[in-house]
């Protein structure tokens, strides 16, 4: 059910889950990390989740089980790596992180959201009711929070910075994102995403856009 439809190996774009952004990586622990993830990705297709041991991965990426764990602590939490580089990834290359809000950024972000679930939700057949999809939704909207909370950081002048009260709007303004997504799925009548994301963006927009 799951097999292709999370991120691929692209050994360059996978960042360190324990690096800050300071410090620099060894390209040989990237090129790892990349090969752990292509041989998960794989044993996803032949052999289904449940079936991967962390032993397979290792022998899949001709690495010892040690250098697995030096990277992920087990196969959920490469699982929930993944997951999440694969939607940052479709997110950043149509929000860059530079980007800031306006009508048309965040028409893009909710388009994005809406196509990124549509392939995993219909395409791929993933519930939100498993584990899978319950992982899935706690890393579109953390990633969702963290664009909106910086783009009304961005809207305040240099000193004026109030977390609490941008990040309660940034948490509506996720949730808000992933349940119209989501509802937006499941109509088997659906429109196309590009209409989807108009029609939602003055909701979303006015949560965003009130003052505090």
């Amino acid at each position: 059910m799951l097999a292709g439809c999370w991120l691929h190996n692209r050994e360059a774009e996978l960042s360190n889950p324990r690096q800050t952004q300071e410090t620099r990586e060894d390209p040989r622990v990237t090129r790892t990390r990349g090969l752990l993830v292509q041989s998960f990705n794989d044993l996803l297709n032949e052999k289904g989740f449940d079936r991967v041991t962390v032993q397979d991965i290792a022998d899949r990426a001709q690495v010892n089980r040690a250098t697995f764990y030096s990277h992920f602590r087990d196969k959920y939490v490469l699982f929930d790596y993944v997951a999440g580089e694969s939607f940052r990834k479709a997110l950043h290359e149509s929000v860059p992180p530079e980007s800031r809000l306006s009508s048309t950024t965040l028409q893009t972000l909710i388009r994005v959201v809406a196509d990124y679930l549509e392939w995993h939700l219909v395409h791929c057949a993933l519930s939100i009711q498993t584990q899978f999809g319950q992982q899935l939704e706690e890393q579109v909207r953390h990633q969702l929070h963290q664009v909106f909370l910086e783009w009304l950081r961005a809207k305040r002048s240099p000193g004026d910075r109030n977390d609490r009260a941008d990040s309660p709007k940034a948490t509506v303004a996720s949730w808000g994102v992933y349940g119209l997504a989501i509802s937006w799925c499941r109509d088997a009548g659906r429109g196309a995403s590009v209409e989807f994301s108009a029609q939602a963006e003055p909701l979303i927009m006015t949560i965003l856009a009130t003052s505090t």
